[in-house]
């Protein structure tokens, strides 16, 4: 009948108690993750939305006008990016640009100059406020 040195438990329960482990450890690791990851997105755009006030700022202060405008609905012929934002504004300060428009969509701020004095085509000029340095 029952033995006094005890009961013995057989390999399949050892084994289901391993994958419920297991299992268990996935489940933390994945709920850790989506915790994680919805952390940084919300300090990611948080800094992205400081860098366009920290921008647009700087720019008003050296006499441009901001402005909210989609890039979609620009019409230009050939477009330039730039990669750091002191030569992107004085590049619109030797093209004597006024205006400065901003694309949220796309976290760009941008501005239109002529290709030419001669022709009619525009160039945008752009730059990614979402970028970190």
């Amino acid at each position: 009948m029952c033995q006094s040195k005890g009961f013995r438990v057989s390999e399949g329960a050892v084994l289901f108690k391993k994958r419920i482990s297991s299992i268990g450890v996935v489940i933390s690791i994945v709920i850790v993750s989506i915790f994680a990851g919805i952390v940084f997105v919300s300090w990611h755009s948080e800094q992205v939305s400081e860098n366009l006030k920290r921008y647009s700022v700087r720019l008003e202060e050296d006499g441009f006008t901001i402005e909210p405008q989609d890039l979609s609905n620009v019409n230009s012929d050939t477009q330039r990016e730039w990669e750091f934002f002191s030569d992107f504004s004085s590049y619109a300060k030797q093209m004597n640009v006024t205006r400065i428009y901003f694309d949220q969509n796309i976290n760009s701020l941008y501005y239109l100059t002529p290709t030419s004095p001669i022709n009619v085509k525009l160039e945008t000029n752009m730059f990614y406020y979402n970028k970190f340095f």
